[in-house]
């Protein structure tokens, strides 16, 4: 299973993609991708704020 996400920011356009893999055959539930995905906007928007903050001075 692979899931991508994408953010446009100021700074660039951001890319996550998260890739599993099948554990010997083992039957294994759906991921909740929610958690992950909001971390990873958070992160976006501390490396765009500071990006911005670099621009003023």
């Amino acid at each position: 299973m692979e899931k991508s996400w994408e953010i446009s920011g100021a700074a660039a356009d951001w890319t996550m993609t998260v890739s599993i893999v099948g554990l010997g055959g083992a039957d294994l539930p759906q991921p909740d991708f929610d958690g992950l995905v909001e971390h990873f906007r958070t992160v976006i928007d501390l490396a765009e704020a500071l990006w911005q903050l670099r621009q003023v001075g």
